[in-house]
């Protein structure tokens, strides 16, 4: 200690020193601020806490750096102003005169004083905190130098991860990776490993990220549930999560000590997950669907730990990278049911911003008010020096000078700027119980992150377009809250729970056995031995509860209010006369016997009927698919039942389900297969609306008038994937007609990625029956694409499979003249130069199509292999001479020696 005490008392170690100090005060009131903030925006989007809950980070990490600052100046002026340059050297750390011979230096321990009382005693607190600072200073550094190698031991950790135990990942899965690199505009390429270190997905790399995929899990998934998962990795590596997560690693570093750091960044890692959980649900189309494949991978997750006797400490150090699983796994998945919109009228993404700026506001206050106005020290400065040199004791000071102030404002003003710019970030992305699925709120989430996805392009640029966008999402968020509804059920054996909420209204069944209701739902008929079943209205004043218990001779019934029991006739009766049946239809409990019951009672128009009652979507799915397969429709019925559907189901996940559930049922008359088709158009879902087209073909093939519908419908699908998929299988199923083929092409117009209209058309001329106005128009279709590799690889597939002769032969080369590269041009040139039965057309055009390039090289190896091939003549002859023309030296003299070959075979 003794060797490093001198440094500690150095006056810019003492300036770090009360700043760590002072970091106590602040951090604790920026932690209290933050946490009002954020209990007031619960209600809101996550990406909107976040944005708060980082800005907050930063501001802890920006005051303790500003307070070192304006404390070292502040000691240095003070020294300059009231201590003459003599006397200097002998005064102590407290402003004592001491006859060490050794330097001292001044304290900065102090606040701000007036320098015109010459005499000031130090305060008894100052004196120690100022023995005690090196000591501080001292754990400090320790303290820094551990969680520094901690950093250090993760980091190389991380490297191991991407080296060791691992394989690339199968091409399925790299293609399910390239479609949601497309859809989040990740331009840098993402590795796709798997490894057999990992127990979840994980993400690794900010620069060159790495998505790691363990082995358990990729066996333990279905692919939808993998292509969830992933779409939350790809979140992270779009929001630059892994950087963000580097600096909050090291603000925890330097501010270890202070217990508000650590809360505060728990807060944006959680924050962090459900912002990624928004975005993959956004990309996937079903809340329920994504926190079933959490559920799984928790479970795939935890059979790797059991099996390998480990626990989550002993695999990986957790804050050194971003994964699935971060966070509160139950939290999350409840959160998915009942999450508000990403930008819903309770926080909006201004207020956020604003938010921020009210924290740098608070912290520059802060600041301000420790020092005195600058004119009262300078003023007092120059009296204030003889009684210095005269006294014995003299208190350290701090001197406010113009200049601290400015340096403050520029730290504040790019905090503050940096505010609109972090929310901004934020909110650029596109928008639970797996046994109780989806309500109508999520369906309107959805549609508000598709409408917001949708003007992303145009929010930025054009205010009268920001403000149709945020008046678009006001009156989503307005239809959210009219139906706002989830439903949870959790179920172990015999005995579970039931809790529907709906706009605040909010019902809880906890049941032990089976039990069944009454014909009217308002009343417990039958309750299994020794079972019993408690319903609640679960308020927090005025809590109602029933339960109905079986005691072997009769059920008995009881009934409190607030905790207190009251008797159950009438009153209790009453009240669960009044809200048992809306629980009964509203949560799907019971369906299959209501359907049953209703059915025999009223038929088809009663339980649809009763349908129009129900309030979620979720469970008017369920009533549907009951409906469907216990009554036997006649056709006309059958149609009005799925548009009924179709217009009362607003989830693209249940509404796919539900058509994809009752596609072995539907009739087999164009009229019913158009009208399965019309109610699918209201799914909005690219990958569920390819779902429900494709289980239709897969039943065979449909007529030329039903397939032109379904193409016409078909160009609402933006994923370039789902789409390509589609028609690629229509293509396979049935050929092309004058009919379909013009809706087939218009379809693959609205495809941008050159690869999937490469298959697209592939597939299109791989049918032995296509024909030639088909050939045509695929080659036609190749003329519009980008990629001279794409184009030029169909166009000799086309060449082999069916040449080009008849009418192909001018869009064939029609294409080709969109190829530039000098290549990929001569590439296909030189494979319709090596056909021996060329007709004279074809090699006349390729000698014209020659006569186009720009490589020397490409255009002799062209010409040679036509001459090598041919025997020219004619005008065949003139156009190779033309071509070779635009050749010299070696090459020149290599294609007419080809020439004079050719000529010698006559």
């Amino acid at each position: 200690m003794s060797v490093i005490e001198p440094l500690l008392r150095q006056p810019a170690a003492q300036a770090i020193g009360w700043a760590l100090l002072h970091f106590l005060w602040q951090g604790t009131l920026v932690a209290g601020i933050a946490a009002v903030l954020l209990s007031m925006l619960r209600r809101s989007a996550a990406d909107v806490r976040y944005v708060v809950a980082s800005i907050a980070l930063a501001v802890m990490l920006t005051m303790p750096v500003v307070t070192a600052v304006q404390m070292f100046q502040s000691a240095d002026r003070s020294t300059n102003a009231i201590l003459p340059r003599d006397d200097a050297r002998t005064t102590s750390a407290s402003g004592v005169r001491a006859p060490q011979p050794r330097p001292q230096t001044i304290d900065v321990g102090r606040g701000v004083m007036s320098v015109r009382s010459s005499v000031v005693a130090p305060q008894p607190s100052i004196v120690r905190l100022s023995r005690l600072l090196p000591t501080f200073m001292l754990v400090w550094l320790s303290g820094v130098l551990l969680l520094t190698l901690r950093l250090l031991t993760g980091w190389w950790w991380i490297h191991r991860l991407r080296t060791h135990g691992v394989a690339p990942a199968s091409a399925r899965l790299q293609q399910v990776a390239a479609r949601l690199a497309r859809k989040l505009h990740i331009s840098g390429a993402v590795t796709l490993l798997e490894s057999a270190l990992v127990e979840v997905p994980t993400v690794v790399g900010w620069l060159k990220p790495v998505v790691l995929l363990p082995a358990s899990a990729l066996a333990g998934l279905a692919p939808q549930q993998l292509e969830a998962i992933l779409a939350h990795e790809f979140a992270h590596i779009r929001r630059h999560d892994y950087l963000v997560n580097l600096l909050q690693m090291f603000v925890e570093t330097l501010l270890f000590y202070h217990p508000a750091v650590w809360w505060l960044s728990r807060r944006i890692r959680h924050e962090r997950e459900h912002c990624c959980d928004d975005l993959a649900v956004a990309l996937c189309g079903d809340p329920v669907a994504y926190a079933g494949a959490l559920a799984d991978l928790e479970d795939v997750a935890s059979a790797f730990r059991r099996k390998h006797r480990m626990t989550r400490k002993d695999l990986m150090p957790r804050h050194h990278f971003v994964a699935a699983t971060g966070g509160s796994l139950l939290h999350r998945i409840r959160r998915l049911l009942g999450a508000p919109d990403a930008h819903d009228t309770h926080g909006p993404a201004w207020f956020g911003g604003g938010v921020a700026v009210l924290l740098v506001c608070g912290a520059v206050l802060a600041a301000q008010a420790r020092q005195t106005p600058a004119t009262t020290a300078t003023s007092a400065a120059a009296p204030a020096q003889p009684a210095v040199a005269a006294t014995t004791v003299v208190a350290a000071t701090t001197v406010t000078k113009p200049a601290v102030a400015s340096t403050r404002a520029p730290i504040a003003t790019t905090i503050a700027s940096t505010a609109p710019a972090a929310a901004s970030t934020a909110v650029q992305r596109p928008g639970d119980d797996p046994a109780a699925a989806m309500a109508a709120a999520a369906a309107r989430i959805r549609e508000a992150a598709d409408a917001l996805r949708a003007r992303a392009s145009t929010m930025a640029s054009a205010p009268a377009a920001t403000a149709e966008a945020r008046a678009a999402m006001d009156a989503a968020a307005a239809r959210v809250g009219e139906v706002s509804q989830s439903i949870h059920n959790t179920q172990h054996g015999s005995s579970g729970n039931w809790v529907w909420s709906h706009n605040g209204e909010k019902l809880a069944v906890k049941y032990n056995g089976e039990f069944e209701f009454t014909d009217d739902d308002a009343d417990v008929r039958w309750i299994s031995p020794g079972g019993s079943l408690q319903i609640s209205d679960a308020a927090l004043i005025g809590r109602h509860t029933v339960e109905i218990r079986d005691t072997g001779a009769e059920l008995q019934r009881r009934y409190w209010v607030n905790g207190s029991e009251r008797p159950y006739e009438p009153e209790g009766r009453q009240w669960l006369h009044d809200h048992l049946p809306r629980f009964v239809r509203n949560t799907g409990i019971g369906a299959e016997r209501r359907v049953a019951r209703i059915l025999k009672s009223g038929g088809p128009p009663a339980v649809l009927a009763e349908i129009g009652r129900i309030e979620g979507d979720y469970v008017k799915g369920v009533y549907y698919t009951q409906l469907f397969k216990q009554a036997t429709l006649d056709p006309q019925t059958f149609r009005q039942t799925i548009s009924q559907a179709g217009r009362d189901i607003h989830s693209d996940y249940g509404l796919a389900t539900l058509l994809i559930s009752i596609v072995d049922r539907l009739p087999a008359d164009d009229q019913s297969r158009g009208t399965y088709f019309e109610a699918a158009r209201g799914i909005r879902s690219d990958y569920e609306l390819h779902r429900v087209y494709t289980s239709l073909l897969k039943r065979g093939p449909v007529s030329a008038s039903l397939l032109a519908k379904v193409l016409q419908n078909a160009t609402s699908i933006g994923s370039d994937y789902e789409l390509s998929q589609l028609l690629q299988q229509i293509v396979a199923q049935q050929p092309l007609d004058s009919q379909t083929r013009g809706p087939f092409f218009a379809a693959l117009e609205t495809i941008g990625s050159d690869y999937e209209r490469h298959r697209v058309l592939k597939a299109a001329v791989a049918r032995p029956d296509v024909d030639d106005a088909t050939i045509a128009a695929a080659l036609q279709a190749a003329a519009t694409g980008s990629s001279d590799y794409e184009r030029a690889s169909f166009l000799l597939e086309t060449l082999k499979g069916h040449g080009i002769g008849g009418g192909a032969r001018v869009p064939f080369f029609t294409a080709l003249g969109r190829v530039q590269s000098g290549y990929e041009r001569g590439r296909v040139l030189q494979a319709v130069a090596r056909q021996p039965n060329a007709s004279h057309d074809a090699l006349l055009s390729a000698l014209q199509s020659a006569k186009g390039m720009t490589g020397g090289y490409e255009l002799a190896q062209v010409l040679t292999a036509v001459a090598d091939t041919h025997t020219l003549t004619g005008d065949l002859r003139e156009a190779y001479l033309d071509a070779a023309d635009r050749l010299q030296g070696y090459d020149q003299g290599r294609v007419m020696t080809a020439l004079v070959k050719s000529e010698r075979r006559k």
